[in-house]
Parts: structure tokens; sequence; C-alpha cells
């Protein structure tokens, strides 16, 4: 019996790969990777689950793998889904080593297994959203003394290693690296953005690109959640959810968005369904994901 992890490999290589599009695309990899032949099939089995399980609990933990009860965070990579080590909230994106000190840099591409990406720092110019036209390179000594911590951590630890998961997690085709994946374009530019987003904007991050050339992308990091993150792991007091897990998140978004065609007609629950496995969310959304375990099990 194939590992979760195995089967999620399978699925993301099949995505990585197809040349079709949506629920076509999408029926295509679960039957890449499992005995299914569409989504139909698959949510028809989860409700026949519902019926034989025992409790809304035991459908979690025995159906979906799915333990609210231990410290691991349900990354896909994480003790839950059949990996040999527990991935805390705190362990799942490594930071080694003291923060390297930067006073003018505001741009990196020295990133080991990340051929052809350029980390960009940068800055809206106009009030539309998504536009690549609103981009513009900023400098360093524009940046706050908060900025510069999390600047320093995104050049140190984040980026780099929020990729290399990434790519322990899905395959070595999940990268920015021409020579791995089908992201193939050279110089692929990552800008990064601190801002506070529009108050009714309650989103942690959030990443998008040029919908005619994914060449280049953005993640914007909401400085109203993090203005005052530090340590490590970016910790803030206005979130549990620390900022390198949302960056995980984001790079997850950026590199599906560099390797699959046709990535924006994927439905929402896929596309931010592998960026929450990448870091897992079992402890930021335990309430959630506990009512949701009971509605369906109720359908049993």
């Amino acid at each position: 019996m194939a590992s979760q992890q195995e089967v999620i490999k399978k699925f993301m290589a099949s995505l990585d790969t197809t040349t079709k599009r949506g629920e076509t695309a999408l029926n295509e990899a679960i039957k890449s990777c499992s005995t299914f032949n569409s989504m139909q099939d698959a949510i028809d089995q989860m409700i026949a689950d519902c019926k034989t399980a025992k409790s809304a609990d035991d459908f979690l933990k025995t159906y979906c793998g799915i333990n609210l009860d231990n410290d691991d965070t349900g990354a896909i990579t994480g003790s839950d889904a059949g990996g040999d080590t527990t991935k805390t909230a705190e362990s799942i994106v490594t930071e080694e080593g003291s923060l390297i000190e930067l006073t003018s840099r505001n741009w990196f591409n020295d990133i080991e297994g990340q051929d052809g990406l350029i980390v960009q720092l940068a800055k809206r110019t106009g009030s539309l959203k998504e536009s690549m036209g609103n981009i513009a390179v900023r400098d360093f000594n524009e940046l706050s003394e908060q900025e510069i911590y999390l600047w320093r951590a995104i050049y140190t630890w984040w980026v780099r290693n929020g990729l290399n998961l990434i790519a322990e997690s899905y395959g070595d085709n999940f990268s920015f690296d021409e020579k791995k994946s089908s992201a193939t374009n050279k110089d692929r530019t990552l800008y990064i953005i601190f801002e506070k987003f529009d108050a009714d904007d309650n989103a942690l991050a959030d990443t998008w690109g040029d919908s005619t050339n994914d060449q280049n992308l953005v993640i914007r990091i909401n400085l109203n959640y993090y203005g005052d993150a530090d340590g490590v792991d970016g910790k803030s007091e206005d979130t549990s959810e620390y900022l390198d897990r949302t960056l995980a998140h984001e790079l997850t978004h950026a590199v599906m968005r560099a390797n699959i065609n046709y990535h924006d007609d994927l439905p929402a629950f896929v596309k931010e369904g592998v960026a929450e496995l990448t870091h897992g969310i079992d402890d930021f959304r335990t309430d959630s994901i506990k009512k949701i375990g009971g509605r369906l099990f109720s359908l049993g």
C-alpha cells in the first residue's frame, strides 16, 4: 500500500505534466495516484467511510490520517502522514545558524537547488492589487527596523528552507530549478512585499502573478499580522501562525503557479489544500477540522 506522501507525489507529478485543465486535469491526477477514476469517486468513498466510522474523531484519524491530539501539524512529511519524524509548528521549517547580517542587499539568487530564481525586495506603486505593472524595486534603505529583520530571516532561512520543504513534500520537480522542474524560464523573479493589507482583507499573506506570464511572481506579507514578528519562526502577537509556515504556504502557491499548466483552473480546495499540506494546519484550524469532521460523519 502506498504511503500518503507517495500518493501526493504521484498526484502532483500528474498535475505538473498534464496538458489538460480544470476538472479533467484533477480527475487524471486522482486516477494516476489511486484506484479512483475521478474526484466524484473519491467523494463517494469518503461518504461510505463516514457510514463505517464509529465517530467523527474515528473518521478523522482512521480514514483521513488526521490526529488532532498530538504535536504533529499534519504536514505531508510528518508522522501523521507516515513519516519518521513528528513535525511541529516550530520544527516544520528549519532554521539553522544565525541571521545573516545585511546592510544594503535588496535581492538574492544564491539559493542552492533553485537555479534561475531571483528573490527581489519590492513595493506596490498603484492601487490595483494584482498587477505586475504596479510592482517596483524597493531599496533596502527604505525598510523599517522590523522589515529589516523580516528580510534578513527571508534571506537566511525562510525562502531556502521553505522551498526545500516543498521539494521534500512533492518531489524535486516542484521547485524553481529549471533543470528539475517544468519552470524552464530563466531568471524567474519572486518579488517580496511588506505591506499593511486593507482593513477588510484578513489574509496573512497572498501570492499572485501576471496571468499571462508566471515568470514573475509576488508574495505579499501582511504587516497587520506580522508587524511585530520576531524569533526564528517569525512569532507574532497577532496570529498563532508563525511567519515561516505562512511563507512556506505562499511559496507552495508560487511553485505550483510556476510548474502547473492551467494552474488557475484548479479548484481552490486543491490549491489551498496542497499549500496547507506543506506545513500542516492541524493546530491552527483544529476547531474548523473538528466541525467539518462532525458534519461529514453525520452524512453516515
